[in-house]
């Protein structure tokens, strides 16, 4: 079960972080958009939870404390099995002794070897590798089997009892493989959303300097409203109640934005330690970092750091934290 919780975790982990990174890029670049929403985002945290339990579900069941172990048992038949071949000369010339013939059994063959009959339902089919031999004195058959018993090994270490070896080389791959493309994914997401701060903050400035955004006292704005007074009245005021609300619109749109900013930025921190964190073991994994028992369980300080991160880079935690150490200062 601990390997279930360990496997499980970090994978959900790393699958949430992809999705917070199309989070941001949609609230970014595309605002107006509105891709993420409640319900979808609830939907996508159940389905990567089941895919993050059933990833972690096969090292579970690749490990454990019962072990198969093949071992040679010698069974004695009354009689002889079915299609039985001799392979060498049953007798010699009378000179010398020659050892008891071998005789091979047809494949599928099925021999319980704890009662040394030839039973149907036995589980302990005799494969080309196993011999018969005819004990000449007794006049009975020996066979050489190679069985496979399960043992209690009293270590939780890979077994593939449940899981066959190929199986589990080929998931290993799999699991490698997906923090990589993980990794790749998130690089191009924050690469993208930086690129769309860039390209918003040029336009921005590009506005101010063409239009004389920060500008109140310009000729041609100064014209315009004297015109407009004399002209039509009450008129200014409506233009200017219009470009006010414009501006309080486009200042929102712009509070929104650096908010968006902020929150991706503090995640594309969580992001970095993340991947710090994981990428010792990651590289143990794919064997080549040599095993180090204090490198390979770095991965839990990202439990650590992560609430420290989500704190000190919100302004109003900051400041909280501020005027409690200013006020513990002044009562001692």
């Amino acid at each position: 079960m601990y390997l279930f919780v360990q496997t499980f975790n970090i994978p959900l982990s790393s699958l949430i972080m992809v999705a917070i990174g199309f989070d941001r890029y949609f609230c970014i670049c595309h605002p107006f958009l509105h891709a993420v929403t409640v319900p979808r985002a609830k939907w996508c945290v159940g389905i990567l939870t089941v895919i993050a339990a059933l990833i972690g579900i096969v090292p579970m069941l690749s490990h454990g404390v019962y072990h198969p172990v093949v071992r040679q048992v010698n069974v004695t038949l009354s009689s002889p099995p079915a299609q039985v071949r001799a392979s060498t000369t049953p007798f010699s010339d009378g000179l010398f002794v020659q050892p008891l013939p071998v005789y091979n059994v047809d494949p599928g063959e099925s021999i319980n070897y704890k009662t040394g009959s030839l039973d149907a339902l036995a589980t302990t089919p005799v494969t080309p590798m196993d011999e018969v031999k005819l004990d000449v004195d007794v006049g009975q058959w020996v066979v050489l089997m190679n069985v496979t018993e399960v043992d209690y090994f009293g270590i939780c270490i890979y077994t593939y009892f449940l899981l066959s070896e190929q199986f589990v080389d080929m998931y290993l791959k799999v699991y490698a493989s997906l923090f990589l493309v993980e990794f790749i994914v998130l690089a191009l997401l924050y690469a993208l959303i930086y690129r769309s701060i860039l390209a918003r903050r040029a336009w921005k400035n590009k506005r101010k300097r063409t239009s004389c955004y920060t500008s109140t006292n310009c000729p041609e704005t100064v014209a315009e409203e004297t015109q407009l007074t004399h002209l039509n009245g009450a008129a200014t005021e409506t233009v200017l109640l219009k470009a006010h609300t414009e501006k309080m619109s486009t200042a929102m749109m712009d509070r929104a934005l650096y908010a968006n900013i902020k929150t991706a930025a503090m995640l594309f921190v969580v992001t970095v330690v993340f991947v710090i964190s994981f990428l010792p073991s990651w590289l143990m994994g794919l064997k080549l970092l040599p095993f180090s028992y204090i490198a390979f369980y770095m991965f839990y300080i990202n439990n650590v750091v992560n609430p420290i991160i989500y704190a000190f880079m919100n302004r109003t935690f900051r400041d909280d934290l501020v005027q409690l150490l200013r006020s513990c200062v002044r009562r001692y």
